[in-house]
């Protein structure tokens, strides 16, 4: 019978869930690009938040889905940041950046704490017209502790590949919850008030680390962008291959912090089913996938639903309210302008962009 040897080269392999954070190929958008941004927080790809420092910013971003991406490199999309209004002159505690939050008991394993705390390899496809020193920080908020450092951009409109190692910090904290237990936060350009602080070594969670080692100004002209692709987060001191996975595997993984059900198919596309009550109010009760925590429910505007009676007449709703929320369903509720009676069932009207969505993000 033959023997199967198992090489070094077998047990290198891609390793099923090695990347801590779950969107990392920026595959899925399901809020679509966001253009606008400036003064307040927003989410843009699944797992990445921009924020500004003060919510009075003058600049103003695109972050939007690019197909531009390193060749050779499997990946056939990348996040883009791109400025369409500059901000010149940043002011000292003023700025812009994105960041990453992580499960803490996804992370927990790193065992943060313990003389056995375990390396973090952050590795990363970037570009930008900008070069220089950009910052990046991992926060651990359980602790109040956090690691600052800078990457360097050398070539303007070069993809480049960068790897940041940061040390186990055995005073630190990670609780094994379903909180916050890590921040990668990626800085664009932050105020002199950022600036400064403790780089290249953990520390108590200080304002001045944030960008304590970059004057860059990514906001300096609208001609400006930067770029990241192949976010790869794991455990150890060595940068191993992407684990690309399916789209299913990844929207499954988003779909804990964030599920928004579009109905935009067909005129009249059916949602759920309920029961519509004397009183002109429909109930329907919606499902949807697990999520961390009890979340946010949220829809487009009540003039987008039609609600069917039992002889399959119906009405566009004038009201709907969003309540009884549980980490897998929620409960809709059109209110109706006339008479109605019976089951029913919820439907998109004839030409709005309907969605439904069920936000439990970190």
């Amino acid at each position: 019978m033959a023997v199967t040897k198992v090489t070094p080269a077998g047990l290198s392999l891609t390793q099923i869930g090695k990347n801590l954070f779950y969107n990392g190929d920026f595959a899925v958008w399901q809020r679509g690009d966001v253009s606008g941004l400036g003064t307040a927080a927003a989410y843009t790809a699944d797992g990445v938040k921009y924020a500004s420092v003060t919510g009075s910013e003058a600049g103003r971003l695109t972050i939007e889905k690019s197909t531009t991406v390193p060749a050779g490199s499997g990946h056939k999309q990348s996040l883009k940041v791109d400025v369409t209004t500059a901000d010149s002159s940043i002011a000292a505690g003023e700025g812009y950046y994105l960041e990453l939050p992580l499960e803490a008991q996804n992370c927990s394993h790193l065992d943060y704490g313990a003389a056995t705390a375990k390396s973090l390899c952050i590795s990363f496809w970037t570009r930008s017209s900008t070069t220089g020193d950009y910052q990046f920080m991992l926060e651990a908020p359980d602790g109040s502790r956090a690691y600052s450092t800078t990457y360097n951009i050398a070539s303007a409109d070069t993809w480049e590949k960068k790897k940041i190692v940061i040390a186990g910090d055995s005073s630190g904290t990670i609780n094994n919850d379903t909180g916050i237990g890590l921040i990668l936060r990626f800085s664009l350009t932050l105020g002199s008030n950022f600036q400064g602080g403790t780089e290249d070594a953990w520390a108590t969670t200080a304002n001045n680390m944030y960008a304590a080692g970059s004057t860059l100004n990514l906001l300096s002209s609208t001609s400006n962008d930067w770029y990241i692709a192949g976010l790869l987060v794991e455990e150890g001191d060595e940068v191993t291959n992407f684990p690309f996975e399916d789209y299913g595997t990844t929207l499954r993984k988003c779909h804990r912090y964030y599920e928004r059900q579009n109905f935009a198919d067909a005129s009249y596309q059916n949602i759920v089913t309920g029961h519509v009550n004397a009183s002109n109010q429909a109930k329907f009760v919606w499902t949807f996938s697990t999520k961390r925590a009890t979340p946010t429910l949220g829809s487009t505007a009540a003039g987008t639903f039609y609600v069917y009676e039992n002889d399959d007449t119906g009405q566009t709703a004038s009201a709907i309210a969003l309540e009884h929320a549980s980490p897998f369903s929620g409960v809709v509720k059109p209110t109706l302008s006339s008479a109605a009676t019976g089951a029913g069932r919820l439907a998109r009207d004839a030409t709005d962009t309907t969605y439904l969505e069920a936000s439990a993000e970190l």
